[in-house]
């Protein structure tokens, strides 16, 4: 494996170092840009993962115009967007599995929530712990797995101790007392905290402790998850008469398996026992409390972002956000995730830190499981060997890198049933077990994914294409 470090002047020669040495103090020449994974004075960088729960790209740095997240945009402006980043599993523990061991879902064989990760993956070398095995600290809180002893963490600082976050009245749908979702009746009540607020203030307290050690830590954020609860004085910045979404045309799944879609009550959404009809004021509803729930994301980004400032980290800190998979707001009938659609695999994914080119975006599609092999290369942390990803150090410099591997993800129907998805540089390309229909979108013109041109004859090229790629991305895994 490749590691990209700083420059050692040392190796060629005395004299090199010597002339190195006077540049640096002298006003003949100007400082060098750290290259990317320059260590700083420590010899190692910090490493931060912000992971957010269901969140999908309906931010302001990836033209979602509706939204308000200057902080996530901020983060986006000091180093690199990922246009196109793929959850390789479109439900939480199984993506979160396949992010942190480095391995695809196949080989995971983690399929569904609440199954154990270390005892199916007993000899994985999960990502903290790879960074833990040579020298450093870590540390989590929040959402990270389903099961935080999935991680050997460090034991050298205390867990982070969750603290009181006070965020006054929220929305929280019904009333108290019940499992409700934040939107119908828009009732009221006092809480003494905001889950998140707690975990971001967490995180600064060991931050604020861990000194000048090395250090991986990861904050799960988690307010993008149902049932969507957030302060009103949020809320209050979305009226719901400037809500959008697009009006779908008619017809447009006649040409999708039933094995495609999901499930689209309203019940699910609204918290409510009965299944009501989804009217567009009712979706309006249900935008509006996720929409405020990334704000409320954004500020506690905001704040750890500052604290980093504050502490003098920042120049040292590899900073990653991103999601473990997208969600539906109402899209092909759909809420929620577990779809091979666009938004249920589409997430953000933004990395800031030294060396690293600032306010560059890529199109390129790439994969969450490409962030283990990316972290450990930056760090020039060992790897295990056999990780699925590709590291992402070349396109960290803004550089026009090429890379001919689709993103590949996965979801399971029942117990045995599979959908498949490749998603290339223009196309979409879905199979599904037992189903001879399959779905091929081209994004240059349908990047709203309505019309599938599987069985289009001006199409049979693309879609041998997209057919061979995607059995050999399988066979892959």
């Amino acid at each position: 494996m490749v590691r990209l470090r700083g420059l050692r002047w040392a190796s060629a020669g005395t004299l090199v170092a010597a002339l190195a040495s006077f540049l640096a103090c002298s006003d003949l020449g100007p400082t060098p840009e750290p290259e990317v994974g320059d260590h700083g004075p420590e010899g190692k960088l910090n490493v931060l993962l912000i992971l957010v729960d269901d969140l999908n790209t309906h931010l302001e740095t990836y033209g979602q115009t509706q939204v308000r997240s200057p902080n996530i945009d901020g983060l986006a402006a000091r180093g690199i967007r990922f246009d196109r980043a793929y959850a390789q599993y479109p439900v939480c523990d199984p993506s979160r599995t396949s992010l942190f061991s480095g391995l695809y879902p196949e080989v995971t064989r983690v399929f569904q929530n609440r199954q154990s990760d270390r005892q199916k993956l007993r000899e994985t070398v999960f990502l903290p712990e790879a960074f833990q095995r040579q020298g450093y600290v870590t540390a989590g809180v929040g959402k990270i797995l389903h099961s935080r002893e999935a991680v050997r963490w460090s034991p050298e600082l205390a867990e982070p101790e969750l603290a009181t976050e006070t965020e006054g009245s929220v929305t929280s749908g019904d009333g108290e007392g019940r499992d409700a979702r934040s939107l119908v009746p828009e009732g009221e009540a006092q809480i003494s905290r905001t889950k998140d607020g707690g975990r971001t203030s967490a995180a600064i307290n060991w931050l604020e402790r861990v000194g000048s050690r090395p250090f991986f830590f990861v904050l799960g954020l988690s307010a993008t998850h149902l049932p969507f609860t957030s302060p009103n004085r949020i809320r209050k910045r979305y009226p719901l008469d400037l809500i959008e979404f697009p009006a779908e045309p008619p017809g447009h799944l006649n040409e999708v398996p039933a094995i495609a879609l999901t499930e689209t009550s309203a019940s699910l959404m609204t918290g409510r026992s009965s299944d009501v009809e989804m009217t567009d004021e009712l979706r309006r509803k249900v935008i509006r409390s996720y929409y405020s729930c990334i704000t409320l994301v954004d500020e506690q980004v905001g704040r750890l972002m500052a604290a980093l400032d504050r502490l003098g980290l920042t120049e040292n800190t590899i900073v990653v956000l991103t999601s473990d998979h997208g969600f539906h707001l109402g899209e092909h009938g759909m809420w929620r995730k577990m779809s091979l659609f666009e938004e249920s695999v589409r997430v953000p994914l933004i990395l800031s830190g030294p060396g690293v080119s600032q306010g560059f975006t890529t199109a390129t599609p790439v994969e969450l499981v490409d962030l283990y092999p990316t972290l450990v290369d930056l760090a020039g942390v060992d790897a295990p060997r056999g990780l699925n990803g590709l590291s992402l150090v070349p396109f960290l410099k803004g550089s026009k890198a090429r890379r001919e591997r689709p993103a590949y993800t996965i979801v399971r129907r029942g117990e045995s049933r599979f959908g498949r998805s490749v998603r290339t540089a223009n196309f979409r390309y879905t199979e599904w077990d037992g189903e001879e229909l399959a779905q091929l979108y081209d994004h240059r013109e349908d990047p709203l994914e309505y019309r599938n041109l599987a069985q289009e004859p001006s199409s049979a090229g693309v879609f041998r294409e997209h057919q061979r790629l995607l059995r050999d991305t399988s066979r892959r895994a």
